[in-house]
């Protein structure tokens, strides 16, 4: 038998009862005082957790003063991140004193090749169904720019326009005002998407011509905000004891050759570490039509558990591999100390204690999700070799660069990595047996809107020093052509 549902009435009564409860408590009324004059992230931050930060990290690829990037108002993460996992080894095989891709050259392509992917699954879409349903899931998928034109992204989409499109060095194509505030050239790019979906329903035999007039429109569109992509340019760059040097008549896909040799973007692999009974550990999924660019990858992670990714995500940075990952950045970040903390922030000793909701749980009710992408780049050990530390490259700019903790770069606790990471990156050679089986499996298909993100493991046998592999094939390229 079914229980009668219970209406709950806020009446006088019991807002007066509210009142009453909250005046008669003096620890109330000090949270009030806290809160109202400091906020809740002076109030609630731990004084001696505080005094245990340390940004200082004994493994690290980061070379001293190297300053962090920045995205600026965008949702660019994803492609910050993954540009930011080889900038280290340009870096440090050349001897720099900074250096960055263009973010802005690999955002204008995908928006380009997103735009060509929404017009051919909404071709498809409607040439297949005579009515169209708007409560369909993939209907709905495809109208919300929030899904698709928005900037967020899935590691493969970083893998597939550098694929396609190589890589240039960011003074060859610089940030703009609209890569760095991109709301208005998105609602500019969804709205002639809409227009040219109302189209294509109805003129169903003319779907290819204003799918053609539609990207000729697009692109007009992203080289006024964006700039043109160059087809060949100069590099010119100083190395630290102020020698210059200047190589002509490169190509992206030439620099990419360049500055990132021997390296196939196709050997690493996504790992996510998402609990839950609909997805199960060890198992490769595969989401439809996650591919930015129509001949690209899919998103594939493989979701595993926490313990394995750590392990793995270790193993690459004690290799000089950094490692891009997802996590849910709104959790328990701390900005004045530039710390991610499970400890730091005590807001239940203000505002009395909740009850706690394990990881699993908060997938489920999405109070957790991955919000934000960034690259492990270093890690610190106990005597025994266990992790308590991670360093992380965020992509939000910096206030100092000489200064760790106020460079751009994160501390990581190891409980917040067991507490909020979602996926990670690494290269195939950091994986575990059990896991590298897994990639020749078949993989389990899921649909876009049904949110997941699989993860990977380690065993540490021999380590491959890719670090030194990679500043050796640079500097080898760079002498040939000076």
């Amino acid at each position: 038998m079914k229980r009668k549902l219970e209406q709950f009435k806020i009446d006088n009564e019991y807002i007066k009862n509210c009142k009453r409860k909250f005046n008669n408590s003096d620890t109330n009324k000090l949270a009030k005082n806290i809160i109202t004059n400091v906020g809740i992230l002076h109030g609630s931050t731990d004084h001696e957790e505080s005094t245990k930060i340390s940004h200082i990290f004994l493994n690290s690829i980061k070379k001293k003063n190297i300053k962090a990037t920045n995205q600026g108002i965008s949702g660019r993460c994803w492609l910050f991140s993954g540009l930011n996992m080889f900038r280290h080894h340009v870096i440090k095989a050349l001897d720099l004193t900074n250096f960055e891709f263009s973010e802005t050259y690999l955002y204008f392509w995908d928006k380009f090749e997103r735009s060509n992917s929404y017009l051919q699954w909404t071709e498809e879409y409607i040439l297949k169904n005579e009515v169209i349903n708007t409560d369909d899931h993939f209907y709905k998928y495809l109208v919300d720019r929030e899904n698709w034109m928005s900037d967020g992204g899935y590691w493969n989409f970083f893998t597939n326009l550098v694929n396609k499109y190589g890589v240039i060095p960011k003074d060859t194509m610089p940030e703009t005002f609209q890569s760095e505030y991109s709301t208005e050239m998105n609602e500019i790019i969804m709205k002639i998407l809409h227009i040219a979906t109302i189209d294509m329903i109805k003129n169903k035999n003319k779907t290819n011509k204003i799918k053609s007039e539609t990207l000729d429109k697009i692109f007009d569109i992203l080289v006024k905000f964006l700039g043109e992509p160059p087809k060949t340019f100069r590099w010119n760059f100083t190395n630290e004891n102020d020698e210059p040097t200047s190589i002509d008549e490169l190509t992206p896909t030439t620099f990419k050759e360049l500055v990132i040799p021997g390296i196939d973007l196709n050997d690493f692999v996504l790992l996510s570490n998402i609990p839950s009974d609909k997805y199960q550990f060890y198992k490769k999924y595969s989401i439809k039509n996650s591919n930015n660019v129509i001949e690209g990858n899919k998103c594939e992670p493989i979701n595993i558990p926490i313990k394995d990714i750590k392990l793995m995500t270790k193993k690459s940075i004690l290799n000089g591999m950094p490692v891009w990952f997802g996590a849910d950045v709104n959790k328990d970040f701390h900005p004045l100390f530039s710390t991610l903390n499970t400890n730091l922030i005590n807001s239940d000793l203000l505002l009395g204690e909740n009850k706690k909701i394990d990881k699993k749980d908060r997938f489920f009710i999405t109070e957790q999700k991955t919000t934000h992408a960034m690259t492990f780049v270093g890690v610190n050990l106990d005597n025994r070799g266990n992790t308590t530390s991670w360093q992380v490259e965020n992509s939000w700019g910096y206030f100092d660069n000489e200064t760790p903790g106020l460079d751009g770069f994160l501390c990581m606790t190891d409980e917040w990595f067991d507490e909020y990471v979602g996926e990670v990156v690494i290269h195939k050679k950091f994986l575990s047996r059990k896991v590298s089986k897994i990639l020749d499996e078949k993989t389990i298909e899921i649909e876009p809107w049904e949110s997941v993100a699989p993860s990977l493991k380690v065993q540490g046998d021999k380590f491959y020093n890719m670090n030194y592999t990679l500043y050796k094939e640079i500097n080898n390229k760079i002498k040939k052509l000076m």
